[in-house]
């Protein structure tokens, strides 16, 4: 009798340890991927890190699609993007949805008035454009991860 009362309170316990560390996450302190993510959607990306400088343009976003602006640009820019994937620090960009984005003159019913900036699979990519002088809206038509782009006046 003594045996099977022995056995019942030991499989008592452990049931209660198994239910009390089901109920801790991961048992190690460490937070869940996920909350870590949520936490780190907000980091800092080098593109970022630089102050702006006089007439430059940046733009951080967490999400596509997304308009900014209008800014009132005009001549030659330095245009650069970059993404971060803050869950996974090293994800190949390449494999990835393309980060398409455009300037467009706010109620511009042509073509000819909006500048292709990107439309490129990777984690950063610059080149150089000339905006005719105006108001212009910033687009981002796809992207699946956190963003900067900066835009940089040309020096004369």
């Amino acid at each position: 009798m003594q045996e099977a009362e022995s056995r019942r309170v030991a499989f008592a316990c452990v049931l209660v340890c198994a239910v009390a560390v089901s109920s801790c996450g991961t048992g190690s302190g460490a937070p869940h991927a996920s909350s870590i993510a949520r936490r780190d959607a907000t980091a800092p990306i080098a593109l970022a890190s630089q102050p702006r400088k006089p007439g430059e343009v940046l733009v951080r976003g967490q999400a596509s699609p997304s308009e900014r602006g209008p800014y009132a640009l005009a001549g030659r820019y330095t245009v650069a993007f970059e993404q971060s994937a803050p869950e996974d620090p090293r994800l190949d960009f390449g494999h990835e949805t393309r980060f398409v984005a455009h300037l467009a003159q706010p109620g511009a019913q042509s073509a000819g008035r909006s500048i292709r900036l990107f439309d490129r699979a990777a984690k950063t990519a610059r080149k150089s454009i000339d905006v005719p002088r105006g108001s212009w809206r910033l687009i981002v038509d796809f992207g699946d991860y956190p963003y900067v782009i900066r835009l940089t006046p040309s020096t004369p």
